[in-house]
């Protein structure tokens, strides 16, 4: 009972903080549009993630990457961009989720936190309430807590302060207001630590996800954005907001994050 009223805080505390971002003045709420392209190709990949993995973590993904690209969606109408656009895939989107960019770089990283905040709720109510019916129902109670989990290590990965997932973009933001002068040099840092971690643990899909930004190494100027940095005040906010979120998720899913990278 204790699992099932923490989760209903839980839900209730997300609807307040996103509710501005569903529902419109007048008390309508207002579905974003969908990149169909994406949706197209997003199904077919959701098919496949679920024929090749057993269904309940293929199911997991899917319903994993959805919340995620929500929780963006929700953000940038909380930062007033009306014409969000919902992509089920986002790397073969036709369109950005907005044709406008964020006005701020504190709008930026509030955007690129929420798609990982977003997750948190769904997340932790699924962990207590697999807790909760374990003894009851013990097959919903797996599911829910590999369903959990994957929502959490996907998450986490996204986190990674590797170019260009958001851990990366969130670097370089933080990076820009709290030492500006080594930004570039520390994203870099980051990506040749993270390789050098990869190599040494022999983890195959880390070195993968360490090559998804080998681009920038050519190109640093990709590091660069029009907005003025953020104040150290709220640079540290937002550090600290980060930190919390890649915590939560790295508890929530630690051990499929050490199954995916280091497979026995």
């Amino acid at each position: 009972m204790l699992e099932i009223a923490a989760s209903l805080i839980i839900c209730a505390m997300m609807v307040r903080v996103v509710q501005g971002g569903v529902v419109f003045a007048g008390g309508y709420a207002n579905p974003p549009k969908i990149d169909t392209e994406s949706l197209r190709y997003g199904v077919l990949a959701s098919l496949f993630a679920v024929y090749l993995l057993d269904v309940d973590y293929g199911v997991a993904l899917v319903a994993a990457v959805v919340m995620h690209e929500i929780g963006h969606v929700v953000a940038y109408r909380l930062m007033g961009h009306r014409d969000a656009t919902f992509r089920l895939l986002p790397v073969l989107a036709m369109r950005p989720i907005s044709q406008s960019a964020p006005r701020s770089e504190a709008h930026e990283m509030f955007i690129a936190l929420m798609g990982a905040g977003f997750s948190i709720a769904p997340m932790v109510t699924a962990m207590l309430l697999s807790q909760g019916v374990e003894g009851a129902y013990p097959r919903f109670s797996s599911s829910l807590y590999i369903f959990a989990s994957t929502v959490a290590a996907l998450n986490f990965i996204n986190l990674l302060p590797l170019w260009p997932l958001d851990g990366g973009r969130l670097l370089r933001m933080l990076g820009r207001s709290l030492c500006p002068s080594v930004t570039t040099r520390l994203m870099l840092a980051a990506s040749a630590i993270a390789v050098a971690v990869a190599l040494h643990m022999q983890s195959l899909q880390l070195l993968v996800i360490c090559m998804l930004g080998l681009h920038a190494l050519v190109k640093p100027e990709q590091f660069e954005t029009k907005n003025v940095p953020m104040s150290r005040r709220i640079a540290l906010y937002g550090l600290a907001t980060y930190a919390a979120i890649t915590a939560t998720h790295l508890v929530g899913g630690a051990w499929l994050l050490a199954w995916f990278f280091w497979p026995q």
